[in-house]
């Protein structure tokens, strides 16, 4: 019994592990095409999962929140932040800081599922 419980602790770890892993290669996919089709250069690449959240900073999401921190830059020089947000695995927005201190909102269409 011990031996069983022990299993399907480590399936349920695997399971978690590989669904976290597609959402990373997803946020990733996400954030190339988004800089691309603004005229930036995402740096280094990558993304960073940030955090879950439940309620704000989404509103009218009653599902998990995930965040995607990552690098962009405008000109070659200068580092700037970028965030991606899910409600469950729909990507909901991108938030950019600009060089002149301004944040810009890039909100995804309902339906991006097919990406």
């Amino acid at each position: 019994m011990t031996t069983l419980f022990t299993l399907l602790i480590l399936a349920v770890v695997i399971l978690a592990w590989y669904q976290l892993r597609g959402m990373h290669e997803r946020a990733l996919q996400l954030c190339r095409l988004q800089m691309r089709q603004q005229g930036l250069q995402l740096l280094d690449e990558s993304v960073a999962f940030q955090g879950f959240s439940i309620g704000k900073p989404i509103q009218h999401c009653q599902c998990l929140q995930r965040c995607y921190r990552f690098e962009f830059t405008e000109d070659g020089n200068q580092r700037q932040q970028g965030q991606l947000w899910f409600c469950g695995k729909q990507p909901v927005y991108i938030t950019l800081e600009r060089a002149d201190g301004q944040t810009e909102w890039i909100h995804f269409k309902r339906d991006t599922r097919s990406m």
